[in-house]
């Protein structure tokens, strides 16, 4: 199952397939080997940055109680 952020972060990373259709489809312009090849390293260099980002976040230890957040961020009210 997927979290929010890596559901996200899969989704934004379509975005530049998105803009090659469109590209296609209403220029009529087809993209050259160069251009496949870059759009792929930068789609698949972010993808990987962004996955390193989520386990980065998954493997932080959250605070338990709110006990110990009220404790750590100080009383912020009445």
């Amino acid at each position: 199952m997927l979290s929010a952020t890596s559901a996200v972060q899969l989704a934004s990373s379509l975005t530049p397939l998105a803009g090659i259709l469109a590209a296609y489809f209403i220029f009529g312009e087809a993209p050259n080997l160069a251009q496949y090849i870059g759009g792929s390293i930068v789609v698949l260099g972010g993808m990987i940055i962004s996955k390193i980002g989520v386990w980065r976040q998954s493997a932080a230890v959250p605070l338990s109680s709110k006990k110990e957040i009220d404790m750590e961020i100080g009383f912020k009210g009445i």
